[in-house]
């Protein structure tokens, strides 16, 4: 079989005429309207967005005839519990004493100062004393004393207060309270207060020659001595000048001097370090224990109303109780629950009736903070003697007594800040101008509500649309020059159909 050259290179030309002229495929019409209607939908997913961003904001609302927000409604009975129904469950302890100590033994307060844990105090030497005898976790007792006070009375008090029981620890207490007040000890009680008093007497004695013997055996070389013994003789002065009259004047109902008075005034910032130490967290409120604290906490509520005090959050009480115990703190939040505990005739705390609360913390969802509060202002909610549901926002400027424990709404213990505060302060709510805010007209809202479907639906129908595959159709007139470039093709004799090729190929074999 014989082929033409010449059709072989038409062949070829016909051949390199379908070669693309690059790798890259031209753009599908369908696939960027699919990409055009997905760019569309992200922009109304992004316009979405936006609007529900500056919904949540309340000057948004107000033209709209929306109120005000209220706090965020969490329950604070117990930690991660949202039962409304629960909010008096707080009152339940884990301890039966709880009524009793609130009522009747509600005397237990201390406190050393009034500076807050991030402020220098005055009290700047620390001294670790192991009490003989005591195999108590509390055996142990960190000392921080006054500059002005010598560290030997200062390790002297904490021993003889530690050998006190309770009942001992509260008679002396309430004997220096008379004496700081200049009021007379009742008679009643001087004869339990002079034995006290002779029982640290009796203490004072062996201390001192505890203290004079180890000085003695002390080398004169020794850079201790000179120290040992400035402090043994300004110890011994204190003791014999001021604190001892004073005591014996005090258990005889004599008077003593202004000297003296300060001294015992001393005396009483140096015990309250002590008696502090001597609280235990994870405790009830009724524990017989921190009586004498609770008692000194409310004095020094009484003195200072009103102390200065950083804002503290629940998550640190929680986690340093030791740091802020009887210090001033600042608490905000919501009062979920209150009711008004009247004391017994003899309580010792000086006042007929406190408030008892549980407040949500600004700062944690966790679980509440129990506050007492011995006033409250004239404003504030009606308070009764059951626990009842109420919302307010407010802020506590008081001090921080311990952990207590309580029985959350789960049933379950848990433990909750207890804050001891003369009154609170009531956060007004916010109240939302329109003074500063854009104020839209009637007329302008109703073709807004209007306009919105319509783009919709513009919208709609434009994504449709260019989704749509397009069907591509001449015009007439390219299509009346295709009709004659056709026909043209076909008169043209040199332009040969494929079966005249085939023929004209076949013809060519047999000749």
């Amino acid at each position: 079989m014989r082929f033409d050259s010449s059709e072989t290179e038409d062949d070829q030309q016909q051949s390199d005429a379908f070669v693309p002229e690059s790798i890259v495929p031209k753009p599908d019409p369908a696939s960027r309207a699919i990409r055009m209607r997905l760019m569309m939908l992200f922009a109304s997913l992004i316009l979405v967005i936006i609007l529900m961003k500056e919904a949540g904001k309340p000057e948004r609302w107000k033209w709209m005839g929306f109120d005000e927000p209220k706090p965020a409604d969490v329950q604070t009975t117990g930690q991660n519990s949202d039962d409304a129904r629960t909010k008096t469950n707080p009152a339940q302890t884990d301890s039966p004493q709880t009524n009793d100590h609130e009522a009747s033994a509600n005397d237990g307060a201390s406190n050393s100062s009034s500076e807050p844990p991030n402020v220098d105090t005055t009290r700047n030497t620390s001294i670790s004393l192991a009490i003989p005898g005591t195999a108590s976790p509390q055996s142990k007792l960190q000392i921080t004393s006054d500059v002005d006070y010598p560290r030997a009375a200062v390790r002297f008090w904490a021993e003889a207060f530690r050998k006190l029981n309770p009942e001992r620890q509260q008679a002396l207490l309430r004997g220096i309270k008379s004496m700081r007040q200049s009021v007379s000890i009742p008679e009643a009680s001087r004869s339990g207060f002079a034995s006290i008093v002779g029982r640290i007497q009796k203490q004072r004695a062996e201390f001192h020659q505890e203290l004079f013997d180890r000085l003695a055996v002390t080398p004169e070389s020794s850079p201790e001595k000179s120290k040992l013994s400035d402090e043994f003789y300004a110890s011994k002065e204190l003791w014999t000048d001021k604190i001892q009259p004073a005591f014996i004047a005090a258990a005889k109902g004599d008077d003593f001097t202004v000297g003296q008075q300060q001294a015992i005034e001393r005396l009483q910032l140096t015990l309250d370090d002590f008696l502090f130490q001597q609280v235990q967290d994870k405790t009830s409120i009724g524990w017989s224990g921190d009586s004498a604290a609770w008692i000194r906490l409310w004095e020094i509520v009484e003195n200072s109303p009103t102390p200065i005090a950083t804002k503290t959050t629940r998550i640190e009480l929680i986690g340093q109780p030791d740091a802020y115990r009887g210090k001033p703190v600042r608490v905000e939040g919501w009062i979920r629950s209150a009711k008004k505990e009247t004391l017994r005739s003899t309580s010792q705390l000086g006042f007929p009736e406190y408030h008892v609360m549980w407040m949500r913390p600004q700062d944690s969802k966790l679980g509440p903070i129990n506050v007492y509060v011995k006033s409250l202002p004239d404003d504030f909610p009606k308070v009764t003697a059951d626990y009842a549901d109420m919302n307010e926002n407010v802020i506590i400027d008081g001090y921080f007594f311990k952990n207590r424990t309580y029985l959350a709404a789960d049933k379950s213990v848990q433990n909750s800040p207890v804050v001891l505060a003369d009154s609170l302060t009531i956060i007004p709510p916010v109240e939302f101008t329109s003074v500063n805010y854009w104020q839209p007209s009637r007329e302008f809202l109703i073709g807004a509500f209007l306009l919105i479907p319509l783009i919709a639906t513009a919208i709609a129908w434009g994504a449709f649309r260019m989704s749509q595959v397009v069907k591509l159709v001449p015009s007439k007139k390219s299509a009346e020059r295709i009709k004659d470039t056709l026909d043209d093709l076909t008169k043209d004799p040199n332009i040969k159909s494929d079966r005249e090729r085939i023929m004209a190929l076949y013809d060519a074999d047999i000749d």
